[in-house]
């Protein structure tokens, strides 16, 4: 029977993306050793947030609808599409800063909800992925 005694371990948690190392040492009651070593990849996830509420109404909060991509996304393969409740494409953008203001062919888009879909590419999964929610228009 093995009898695992615990011992003084250090665990070290990257803050960065990189290959990290790990190495283990056994060793049993009779001093046999034996070790390994293992490279990791650490890698973050995909960070976004995306509102579900905007309100066009001039004032200084909130006037565009403008989705934050701060990690996973290529900036070069992105693409916004928001549709109304009648599926009709009413603004469509290929730019993650720049969003939409509530405005289709010139008129402030009606309060109530419409639907969004982004499609972007994970640069390091090499990987297009599409997410798609609502955001509602309120003044």
């Amino acid at each position: 029977m093995l009898k695992i005694v615990p011992s003084n371990y250090e665990y070290i948690y990257p803050y960065a993306e990189g290959s990290y190392q790990v190495f283990l040492l056994v060793e049993n009651q009779f001093g046999c050793a034996d070790s390994t070593v293992l490279y990791i990849q650490v890698t973050g996830d995909e960070i976004f947030y995306v509102p579900n509420t905007f309100t066009p109404d001039g004032d200084e909060h909130n006037n565009i609808f403008t989705p934050v991509f701060t990690n996973g996304f290529d900036p070069a393969n992105f693409q916004m599409d928001i549709y109304d409740r009648w599926g009709e494409l009413i603004y469509q953008s290929f730019t993650a800063d720049k969003g939409w203001d509530g405005y289709f062919l010139g008129k402030l888009s009606p309060v109530g909800t419409y639907i969004w879909k982004i499609i972007y590419k994970n640069p390091d999964l090499d990987k297009y992925k599409i997410i798609s929610g609502h955001i509602n228009l309120i003044r």
